[in-house]
């Protein structure tokens, strides 16, 4: 069964204030219909709970937030208590130049996401916190992270106790088509957060950024990390935030297995970067194995090394890797 939101509930969805009522509709939709949004603005200062939300579009159906909490939550209460096959698509989500994230997971799994954009946050736009098997296609970031934040965070644990706090790991989780522009403090990163559990199964398919104003890498995998593939990446630093190069492009601290294929990075007329890649094999004492193929840079200014191997620990393969 699917609720039209707007009609039912009476909904104007011309930007002003209208969370009583979008609390009311997502309270009835909790009880598994599917929640739809016509074309409008939502505006509202308080956090939704959703299971199963959709618009008219991703340009079309807007959430747009007026304080600063997160637009969407998906908690669990704890890792035996998850949130489960919650969905979202076909929309947008304002983050108004808020901090909080505009979607923020805790204890989540079996979640999918498709045709989705998140802009304006001046902090992280999509938190993940021990997320399990979950999917995300077609997702757009426009002027997301912070100074030292990037625009999509996973980690394994938040917290030392407490909600957030985990012994387990994020896992399986699948990016399709993830475009992200103009971010400040990095693009993706991936790590264990204040676990020593790194996440493990994320793949990141068809992935493009592109930022004049980036603080941080585009890419990072953390120490911890396990089995972390990226595979055709396209990755464009015309300028820096600071006016000094980013230390890379991508910094890749996998403790375990990790695979980078059909990358190409470059930059135009500034020197906006020091290192293409970073593969920093110290932090791999186990001797993890790292694939990379056909990575491709294609320098205005070069950076002192395309790539750049640190330590001696890795199984290094590298294969197909040219820059001119």
């Amino acid at each position: 069964m699917t609720i039209n939101a707007k009609t039912e509930f009476d909904l104007v969805g011309d930007g002003r204030d209208e969370s009583e009522k979008l609390l009311q509709a997502f309270d009835l939709a909790k009880t598994g219909e599917d929640l739809y949004f016509a074309p409008g603005i939502y505006g509202h200062s308080c956090s939704f709970d959703p299971v199963n939300v959709f618009g008219a579009g991703r340009e079309i159906t807007i959430f747009r937030r007026l304080s600063d909490v997160p637009s969407f939550r998906f908690y669990g209460r704890s890792m035996s208590e998850r949130n489960i096959d919650s969905s979202v698509r076909n929309l947008s989500l304002h983050g108004n130049d808020f901090q909080s994230p505009l979607i923020d997971m805790v204890h989540a799994s079996h979640f999918s996401l498709d045709n989705v954009k998140l802009f304006a946050v001046v902090g992280i736009g999509l938190h993940m916190t021990e997320v399990w098997d979950s999917e995300f296609r077609n997702l757009y970031g426009n002027w997301l992270g912070g100074n030292t934040t990037p625009a999509v965070y996973i980690n394994s644990s938040r917290a030392a106790q407490g909600f957030g706090y985990s012994t387990d790991n994020s896992n399986q989780i699948k990016f399709y088509n993830l475009h992200l522009e103009y971010v400040r403090g990095g693009g993706i990163k991936i790590d264990p957060g204040v676990s020593q559990r790194g996440p493990n199964g994320i793949w990141i398919t068809d992935l493009k950024i592109e930022s004049p104003i980036s603080t941080g890498p585009l890419v990072e995998f953390g120490v911890h990390c396990d089995r972390v593939y990226l595979r055709n990446a396209y990755l464009w630093i015309a300028d820096t935030a600071t006016g000094r190069p980013l230390r890379a492009a991508i910094v890749n601290n996998a403790t375990g297995s990790s695979s980078m294929s059909h990358v190409f990075i470059g930059n135009a007329d500034k020197r906006t970067l020091e290192q293409g890649i970073i593969m920093n094999t110290s932090k791999s004492p186990s001797g993890g194995i790292a694939i990379l193929d056909v990575i491709e840079g294609r320098y205005g200014v070069k950076p002192n090394n395309h790539i750049q191997v640190l330590g001696s620990n890795s199984k290094s393969v590298r294969t197909n890797i040219f820059s001119n």
